[in-house]
Formats: structure tokens, sequence, C-alpha cells
């Protein structure tokens, strides 16, 4: 069937406009403000336009990135593996290039910043939300997937009444862990003890959360075609735990948590996706 001419034409506007669509030359990665009027000296100015910093938001060629206070951050992870800290002595960045089209790497960073999009750059202590129904959305409901070594295994679960009695026991060794009031737990593990590993959460109100765990020499190779990039630090690590997360149906989500809780305390947006994780994400 052929089309009208002038439905053929509006397609041809519509895929030039798309192709128009410039490629993000970076992300935001962080964002440390202090004093109270630091959100009105720091912006990203785009096209004559101050525009407020935000976790994960993308920046573009001809964007410039002001910091006017000089104990605030903003950190930045553009093409190439660079990473740039705007702040203290460097108080204007002149963002340039773009991302290469076609990275599954920066692809897959990109989904991710989409994913963490609007969410709360505040990170609590415990991240996991209150309500009645005691759950693991980390885990899956099969077997999960971890690496065998020692280590202390970081847990974390949402809803249930505290204080919260945990129990775990990896082959045949009981390990002992203090009640809890807090939504996570660091479960010690010892090389060696066992290829199987049951964590139980009882709550208040005896509701009760069980997560089975089989135990693997090392975790899956991250692909080539994600490796061929540099991104930078932060990107790399949400990188790895995303895809991580995804292996044998989720099975390894809890293991991709591990690497983003290793960082949290120092990457805002390793802190982000090991939140919306919890919440129950899939990648």
């Amino acid at each position: 069937m052929k089309l009208p001419a002038a439905i053929v034409l509006s397609l041809f506007l519509l895929s030039s406009f798309v192709r128009a669509e410039p490629a993000p030359a970076g992300y935001v990665v962080s964002v440390f403000l202090t004093g109270e009027d630091t959100i009105e000296k720091t912006a990203v100015v785009r096209e004559g336009k101050e525009l407020p910093p935000k976790l994960m938001m993308p920046l573009y060629s001809g964007d410039v990135v002001f910091v006017r206070d000089p104990a605030s951050r903003v950190s930045l992870e553009l093409g190439g593996g660079q990473t740039v800290d705007v702040g203290s002595t460097l108080q204007r960045y002149d963002v340039s290039g773009e991302i290469p089209t076609g990275d599954d790497a920066w692809s897959l960073f990109a989904a991710i910043g989409g994913v963490l999009a609007g969410g709360s750059e505040e990170v609590p202590e415990n991240m996991a939300s209150k309500g009645d129904s005691l759950t693991v959305p980390l885990a899956v409901h099969g077997p999960n997937l971890i690496v065998k070594t020692e280590r202390k295994l970081w847990l974390a679960w949402q809803g249930g009444t505290g204080p919260f009695t945990v129990s775990a026991k990896l082959g045949a060794e009981e390990i002992a862990i203090a009640p809890t009031e807090k939504r996570e737990i660091d479960v010690p593990l010892e090389a060696g003890a066992g290829d199987r590993l049951a964590i139980t959460i009882r709550d208040s109100r005896q509701q009760i959360a069980t997560v089975r765990f089989r135990l693997r020499d090392a975790a899956p190779a991250l692909p080539d075609s994600l490796q061929k990039a540099s991104p930078g630090p932060s990107a790399e690590t949400l990188v790895t735990a995303a895809w991580l997360a995804s292996v044998d149906k989720g099975a390894w989500a809890v293991e991709a948590a591990q690497i983003l809780h290793a960082q949290a305390g120092k990457d805002q947006a390793a802190a982000a996706l090991l939140a919306r994780m919890v919440e129950g994400w899939k990648p």
C-alpha cells in the first residue's frame, strides 16, 4: 500500500529530527551542595537557560557547569573515561564532545540514568521502607547465586515491624546474628564453610522471609561489548552491577547489590541505584 505524500513527508521530517538529536557528552554522577543559597550559585547553563544539576542528568556539548560555592562540588563523567569535579578551584566547566553512539556500556548507563531520574538524592542509612508485608525484593524465589568468599554479605528487606531476628546457616554452620531494628544486615561468611546458605528474617509479628543461596566460585564475566568503552568509575560500577543483576533471571541480583553497597558511601549514583533495587527495580 502506497502511503500518501503528506504522511511520507511527515515521517521523513520526524526521522530527520530523531537523527538530529545529539548524543550526551556525559552525565552528572554526584551533587554535593552546602549552604542555604548554594542552589542559586550552582547551575548547568544550556542555551542561555540555567538548570539545577541533578543526579544522572545528561550533559550535552555546549553546556556550561557552574559551581560558585567553593565548598560545594558537582562531579561529571564524560566520554573516554574523563572524570571532572567542578567546585573548589574549578568553578566552571565547558562541556564538549559526545559519547560514542552505539556503545553498549554507555547505552546501559543512559538507561540506568532514566531509572534514577527524579529519584531522591537523599540516601538514608536504612534504605528499605516500612510497610505491612515483610519481603526481600532483591532476591528471587529460587536459589540466589553469590560468590564463595570470606566476607560480610549485605542484605536488605522491605516492610515488617521491628525488631527483626535474623538467623543464617552456611552449610552445617549456624551464624550468630544480633537482633536489629534496621531493615538491613551484614551476614559474616567464611570461605569453604559450605555451598548453600539460608537466611531467615522474622519480624516482631512473626512474619517470616527466607532467602536461599547457592555459592559459586566466581560471578559471570562482564561481556566484551560492555568492556570496550572507557566509562568513568561510577559508570563502570553501575553498568557492572545492572548487568550482573539481569543474569540468570535475576539470580545474581544480591551479588550485584554487593558491588553497589561497597561504593554507596562515596558514590551517590551507586547508592541511588542500590536503593531502587532494594525497592524492587529489576534490570
